[in-house]
């Protein structure tokens, strides 16, 4: 399956058959999120893999009773660590030479500085390329037929609780993985059309297109 077919197939599913999902399938899905883009190379993807019955049922109690956490055979735990965003800081700190010009010694302190101590800016930054490899993990998992949900739903305190995840480490999202059940029908997804959400060249100008029906 190539990637668009991947994406034009790709659903959430909520319904699974309890079959489980090979190792080394599951391994390759994370491989997959592994060669993600990043910004700066930032890499700030870690994951837990729950397959553990009993760790799936109390997890859905911290993901809002969703019933897929506990019928899925494999819950991925997607974290974003700042402590990869701590080193990126220090990256760029040491990558100044000493006899920087001054402007460029203050515009990239000014960046260290926003990468180390500003918090709304350190976690967008790292859940924004997390949510990429998540996307990269997602498709690779449909290129193989199974069936996934992500999921944003949950309590990040009980879920960091119940797995024993560090304080910098950033709860992205919990994505169910299995095989659908049997008989699952997709209703047609409802998406924008494409010429209600491009803009060409400046804002309010839209292209000349055909409108694209494809669900």
């Amino acid at each position: 399956m190539d990637v668009l077919e991947a994406i034009r197939r790709r659903r959430s599913v909520r319904q699974f058959r309890p079959d489980p999902v090979p190792e080394e399938m599951i391994r390759t899905l994370l491989d997959a999120a592994r060669l993600a883009p990043s910004s700066y190379n930032l890499q700030p993807w870690e994951f837990v893999v729950v397959t553990d019955p009993e760790v799936r049922r109390r997890l859905r109690v911290a993901a809002n009773n969703q019933a897929q956490v506990e019928e899925a055979p494999v819950v991925i735990v997607c974290l974003g660590s700042l402590r990869q965003q701590d080193a990126l800081a220090a990256r760029l700190e040491a990558s100044l030479p000493p006899d920087a010009p001054p402007e460029r010694r203050e515009r990239v302190m000014k960046t260290v500085q926003r990468h180390k101590h500003d918090p709304e800016f350190r976690k967008i930054h790292v859940l924004t390329s997390t949510y990429i490899g998540v996307a990269f993990l997602v498709l690779a998992a449909q290129s193989f037929g199974l069936g996934t949900c992500w999921m944003g739903g949950f309590d990040p305190d009980q879920v960091r609780s119940l797995l024993g995840i560090p304080e910098d480490f950033l709860v992205a999202s919990l994505v169910a993985v299995g095989w659908p059940a049997e008989g699952l029908e997709f209703r047609p997804r409802q998406r924008r059309p494409l010429e209600e959400i491009v803009h060409w060249n400046h804002f309010g100008r839209r292209p000349d297109w055909e409108p694209v029906t494809s669900q």
